[in-house]
């Protein structure tokens, strides 16, 4: 009986060793690219502010969109930043997702694909911002291989094994 429960003990350990760890271990919070999203810094190109800030903003942060290649508006959210420098200005850092649609994008997993997303600043303005991406699973979750972002054709970031990405837009 005492040798049954000490093999018990043994596979038990075994299995959870070699498994994704719950509590305390590199899987508590496991990258999954179902929660992939691209985090963006607006700044205007000609006086070099930044176009969503907490005081006198350019354009309304409450009017921008963003649609999928499918025409689907996304959810945008919201978090306020400061400079790092003097004066120190508030501004708004706004970010978009899912980059990847599990209904569509499970090919990425083969090969790069590639997805134009359309930012709409107003009624009449307008650019796009192009991922494209390669998919990896990794022991607990996903991550994304290689994630690029352009900004209409400019591109502007690249990273390895995220899901999520910082990018600086200089609209015009």
């Amino acid at each position: 009986m005492k040798q049954t429960i000490i093999y018990l003990l043994i596979v038990t350990f075994a299995i959870s060793y070699s498994s994704c760890k719950k509590s305390g271990g590199e899987c508590e919070e496991p990258l999954d690219i179902r929660q992939s999203e691209v985090n963006i810094i607006f700044i205007d190109s000609g006086g070099g502010k930044y176009i969503y800030t907490q005081i006198n903003p350019l354009l309304n942060k409450d009017s921008l969109k963003v649609f999928d290649p499918s025409g689907n508006s996304l959810i945008i959210l919201k978090s306020l930043s400061v400079e790092p420098t003097p004066p120190y200005n508030e501004f708004w850092k706004l970010s978009f997702g899912n980059i990847y649609d599990q209904r569509t994008d499970t090919i990425a997993f083969n090969t790069e694909i590639c997805k134009d997303f359309i930012v709409q600043y107003q009624h009449n303005d307008w650019d796009t911002i192009t991922t494209c991406f390669k998919a990896k699973k990794t022991d607990c979750g996903s991550v994304f291989e290689s994630l690029k972002v352009s900004y209409n054709g400019k591109l502007l970031s690249t990273n390895n094994d995220q899901t999520s990405t910082l990018i600086t837009v200089l609209k015009n």
